[in-house]
């Protein structure tokens, strides 16, 4: 009786270990991790490339997924994530259907409503600036993860490492601010930027620069692949 107590309590704790190992994903690249499950929800930490987090579960029809980094919880782009899948790995592509992933809904917080600010005289204000000027739409392209995967392109298994810039270059580009294009996505170094994207040239540099998400990144023109992010 003793030795079944004992066997049943190991396979307790193997299949625990399995659950744990199953939903253990691993960043394919250096992935932010956000606030809420969306590029414009504020960045509030990141996974370094091959570093892991716990997959806490993912949207129904999304890829964005609430993870556990070291404690931290936030949500990332599980494109960028893999998990263990016998001798090889998998891509998150399509967490609802990943078993051991469960599928949750994102609530997010209430807004604060900020009481008006009583003003004892009437107080004359410049005129707002000019709008910047509206990009045109960017075509949707499926990604390798198939519809809902996002606009860039890239496969998430084959990690680029990052150049690392000149401190000028980095002082050029944040200097000089350009619009944003929009992304649904995560921006990644590997990724591919469509050709509606434009790319600017930084002074005796090969690489080129653009924004994209409000985030200034390093463009290779061969390629038109992300070489680095400017965090």
């Amino acid at each position: 009786m003793k030795r079944v107590f004992v066997s049943a309590i190991l396979f307790s704790l193997s299949m625990a270990g399995a659950a744990h190992a199953q939903t253990t994903g691993t960043a394919t690249t250096d992935l932010n991790i956000r606030s809420g499950p969306g590029p414009e929800q504020p960045v509030i930490g990141l996974i370094k490339a091959h570093q892991q987090a716990r997959i806490l579960g993912c949207i129904e029809g999304s890829l964005w997924c609430q993870i556990d980094y070291r404690g931290q919880i936030g949500w990332s782009y599980s494109q960028y994530m893999s998990l263990k899948a016998g001798s090889g790995t998998i891509v998150v592509r399509e967490p609802a259907h990943v078993a051991g992933i469960p599928v949750i809904t994102y609530n997010p917080p209430p807004a604060v409503a900020v009481a008006p600010t009583y003003r004892p005289e009437v107080v004359a204000f410049p005129p707002p600036p000019p709008p910047p000027p509206v990009m045109g739409p960017i075509p949707t392209v499926v990604g390798p993860g198939g519809p809902g995967a996002g606009a860039i392109g890239t496969d998430p298994l084959a990690t680029m490492t990052p150049i690392t810039p000149p401190a000028l270059v980095g002082a050029y580009v944040t200097a000089n601010v350009l619009p944003s294009y929009p992304y649904p996505g995560e921006v990644v170094v590997g990724a591919t930027v469509p050709q509606t994207i434009v790319l600017n040239n930084v002074p005796d540099y090969r690489y080129q620069y653009t924004y994209v998400n409000n985030t200034p990144v390093l463009v290779d023109p061969a390629t038109r692949r992300i070489v680095y992010v400017f965090r």
